[in-house]
Order: structure tokens, then sequence, then C-alpha cells
């Protein structure tokens, strides 16, 4: 039962840093997606 439980725990840990290092990549690529436009749109409308 205590195996089970620690298992069980290690997973929730690991799915935990996943999503979160998931969702940190996802934020910064968004935001340097979001810059290049912006950077494209000024040298455009030089």
């Amino acid at each position: 039962m205590i195996i089970i439980l620690l298992i069980l725990g290690l997973l929730l840990v690991f799915f935990g840093i996943y999503f979160f290092l998931k969702g940190l990549t996802d934020e910064i690529t968004d935001q340097y997606i979001g810059n290049h436009e912006e950077i494209i749109n000024k040298i455009k409308s030089i």
C-alpha cells in the first residue's frame, strides 16, 4: 500500500513539473513570436 502511494506521489510530482515547464516554455515562445511580429511590422512600416 505504501509503495503504491509513493508511486502516485512521484507521478504527481513528475506531472506537476512537466506541466509547469510546458506552461513556462509556451509563455516564452508566445512572447518571442509576439515580439518577432512587432519587429517585422516595424520594419515593414519604415
